[in-house]
């Protein structure tokens, strides 16, 4: 996904602007309150029945902008 993602980045002139990683979302490396905004669209498929409901529910309870 970060391949294809910098490929878009890259064809719509905003390479200043993003940056891109990639980690376990369950340990990021960053601390509270880092970010104003973040948004994940390919997220939750991936963490699988143990956590995708939770995670779902969580989302919901937090949104905020």
């Amino acid at each position: 996904m970060t391949l294809k993602t910098l490929h878009t980045v890259k064809i719509e002139g905003v390479g200043e602007y993003v940056t891109c990683r990639e980690g376990d979302v369950r340990s990021l490396p960053f601390g509270d309150n880092y970010f104003d905004m973040v948004v994940s669209e390919v997220f939750v498929h991936t963490v699988g029945k143990k956590y995708g409901k939770r995670t779902v529910e969580a989302a919901g309870g937090r949104t905020r902008g």
